[in-house]
């Protein structure tokens, strides 16, 4: 009984560390949280009964239920470092629209817009690297949505049945005082609709 309760607190301090880890980064949504308490409850039980149904110590049985779950847990927090290039001397908002592309294309044009793949529209939430054309690191003059959420999400309505959905941040020079991000700017004429995600013609 003593090594049941040493191990579930070895097992509830790891979990802690996750969730906290996860709330700085602005992962802890719902969802989240509802999966890390299932993970939880669901490693208690299994630590008790794989202990009563076969030789392998507890410390075993915890090293391979913690290793499997670590893997889905690196894999929920997973997000991609995007390299993304602007023309030179640009300000304003920057759209990475989702995309059928199979490879980003991160190379923005004049009027703000990149394509992104579903994998990356899912899962990026770390501040990207921005140069200029001419290879200079601009990324000081970005600024997110928020403290806790660097990307904010447009949606831009094309037709009855199709929509567009985009991350967005902002590229602000000279002090310009950061307007409100999410203010429409119609850029539906200017998406590439070859390449956009189940976009129907």
């Amino acid at each position: 009984m003593k090594k049941s309760f040493f191990y579930i607190s070895i097992l509830i301090l790891l979990y802690l560390i996750f969730c906290i880890y996860s709330f700085s980064i602005g992962k802890f949504v719902k969802t989240f949280w509802i999966t890390i308490s299932f993970l939880f409850l669901l490693n208690v039980l299994l630590i008790l009964i794989l202990n009563k149904v076969t030789k392998f110590k507890y410390l075993k049985i915890s090293a391979v239920i913690f290793l499997a779950n670590l893997s889905l847990i690196s894999y929920k927090l997973y997000s991609p470092k995007l390299e993304i290039i602007v023309p030179k001397n640009f300000e304003g908002e920057i759209n990475l629209v989702l995309s059928n592309t199979k490879n980003n294309i991160l190379e923005i044009d004049k009027n703000g817009i990149g394509y992104i793949n579903k994998f990356t529209f899912d899962k990026v939430y770390k501040k990207p690297l921005v140069t200029d054309s001419e290879g200079n690191e601009i990324t000081h003059l970005c600024k997110g949505y928020n403290s806790t959420t660097y990307y904010g999400i447009g949606t831009y309505y094309l037709n009855k049945n199709d929509s567009v959905k985009t991350l967005q941040f902002e590229v602000i020079r000279n002090g310009k005082k950061k307007r409100d991000i999410f203010e429409f700017n119609d850029l539906r004429e200017l998406f590439d609709k070859s390449l956009l995600y189940e976009f129907k013609k």
